[in-house]
């Protein structure tokens, strides 16, 4: 592991997105770079960085890239052609989120709404942190992401459904976004992952073999259980309006999302009124004795110059791809 300020993280990050997206909008690469970052900020190490090196890895040849860049998921400039969807393949999946992000703002703008699909997207990361990003911007955001299936119905004997996270996020008086985020399986493919790799007992009643029976060995998991039956009915519904209503059904390996930002000034409510809203309902919720979630407050008086800890392949495989686009310039 190697200590690197954020900064420079942040600046070495930009530069790989450039690499394989020379054409990419600056201020799009900025919010991608922002998502990155903010993974190992929150501790979610592996939505982060060695996230976005698999998804360059899995992108094929600089072909598919290149037309990532300039076609396929944006074809037309948001100011003259409002898009509904991002057709992402080629497209590394951050960028595909943050090019939703301004497309949202931009159709919200306009009609008050703004809902951007994302089709055979790879790697997305934290969804809190777009929806984050809409909050500050003084916005109403959800999102919502389907995966190819994975997790079973109650009682079930196989995978139906994907992990489905959702995530939505309110703007607040003191510049702190309302940001909730939550996966509805019992626990993240990332999380199966790691248990497989470091060979560890998986949590009781979180998956089920082939046979459809609990069991607490990685590598005989077949299938993930969701949190509970609310968790369960939840990611049905992710997968009705993040996959069926994008005509996008469990691709080979891709996934899909569904991004809305809401413009509370379209429904008679000033950016002010409804933090100061949110505010009050907060207070309320905590009054009552309950936890606002809070996890997502601490990206707001980060440091620039503070470090984190990445891993030294991580870094150098940054570098060469910040020497690839110097030499591509």
């Amino acid at each position: 592991m190697a200590l690197a300020s954020i900064s420079t993280v942040s600046a070495s990050i930009g530069d790989a997105i450039l690499a394989r997206h020379p054409r990419a909008r600056i201020a799009d690469v900025d919010r991608a770079v922002e998502v990155i970052a903010s993974a190992h900020l929150l501790g979610l190490h592996a939505f982060g960085i060695d996230m976005l090196l698999r998804d360059i890895d899995g992108l094929g040849g600089t072909g598919a890239m290149e037309r990532g860049t300039s076609g396929i998921p944006e074809k037309t400039d948001a100011e003259t052609e409002d898009p509904t969807i991002i057709e992402a393949a080629g497209t590394i999946g951050f960028l595909a989120g943050a090019m939703a992000i301004r497309h949202a703002e931009h159709n919200a703008q306009a009609s008050g709404i703004g809902m951007i699909g994302i089709r055979n997207v790879g790697a997305l990361g934290v969804l809190g942190s777009y929806v984050r990003q809409l909050a500050q911007d003084g916005y109403l955001g959800i999102m919502i992401a389907n995966s190819p299936a994975i997790v079973a119905p109650y009682n079930g004997l196989r995978a139906a459904i994907g992990t489905n996270p959702v995530a939505y996020a309110a703007p607040r008086e003191d510049g702190r976004p309302l940001v909730v985020d939550f996966a509805t399986s019992a626990i993240s493919m990332n999380e199966l992952r790691e248990h497989q790799r470091s060979q560890t007992a998986l949590p009781p009643d979180s998956a089920i073999d082939r046979d459809g029976h609990p069991t607490r060995l990685a590598d005989d998991a077949a299938a993930l259980r969701a949190k509970d039956m609310t968790a369960l009915l939840i990611g049905l519904q992710v997968e009705i309006f993040s996959s069926a209503l994008l005509g996008w059904r469990h691709g080979d390996s891709g996934r899909s999302a569904s991004l809305l930002a809401i413009d509370p000034r379209r429904y008679g409510s000033k950016t002010e009124e409804l933090s100061e809203s949110i505010e009050d309902i907060c207070a309320s919720w905590t009054k009552a004795g309950g936890h606002v979630p809070s996890r997502y407050d601490a990206l707001s008086s980060t440091d620039p110059t503070s470090v984190i800890d990445i891993p030294d392949a991580s870094l150098a495989a940054l570098e060469r791809l910040r020497i690839e686009r110097k030499r591509d310039e």
